[in-house]
């Protein structure tokens, strides 16, 4: 495998990074007013080193890593792990007044069904019962309010895991080193 970069050749900046089977396949690639192709056969991955013009001459360096850059995309990529966190606290299960239910989006849909049914029925002055499979896969019959206590736990606890999340990403943003923040911690039970 050959390894080359496509350069500017007044700056000498990497406009792209190429591989091909061989130096002939290389050959082939369509150039641009201003560019060339300087092959690399070092046995170092391309993606580490980068192309600089020193006057006429265009040469390769170990990549400058821009500390401010770096710690910028360690941060995101933290908070992207965190926020996989988030969803999966979320998706967990919650304690309600009569026991644990599912909170997977498909639950809390579910849930939000019964809570709008029970609150119809009793502004039309009816009874409601509605028995509940909870997180256990016991049944437990549920009445109006218990069943809107049931969807304000529910709703209780996403915003307290929104609230946590929230807390994390500040520590993430704070950190010099986002890695350590500890994304796994703080959430509802």
């Amino acid at each position: 495998m050959i390894q080359a970069f496509l350069v500017d050749s007044a700056t000498g900046a990497t406009v792209q990074r190429l591989r091909a089977a061989t130096l002939d396949g290389l050959a082939d690639f369509p150039l641009s007013a201003g560019q060339l192709i300087v092959p690399f056969d070092l046995d170092v991955d391309i993606e580490s080193v980068e192309t600089w013009a020193d006057g006429e001459a265009i040469y390769v360096r170990p990549r400058t890593i821009d500390p401010v850059e770096a710690l910028a995309l360690a941060r995101l990529r933290r908070w992207e792990a965190a926020k996989l966190v988030r969803d999966t606290k979320i998706d967990s299960g919650c304690m309600t007044p009569l026991g644990r239910v599912d909170s997977d989006e498909k639950s809390r849909l579910n849930i939000n069904g019964a809570v709008q049914t029970a609150l119809i029925a009793q502004a039309a002055g009816q009874p409601f019962s509605i028995d509940w499979t909870m997180a256990d896969n016991s049944v437990v019959s549920h009445d109006g309010p218990a069943t809107v206590a049931m969807g304000l736990a529910v709703a209780g606890f996403v915003a307290a895991c929104h609230e946590a999340a929230r807390g994390i990403r500040v520590a993430i943003e704070d950190a010099t080193d986002p890695d350590t923040t500890d994304i796994e911690g703080g959430y509802p039970e």
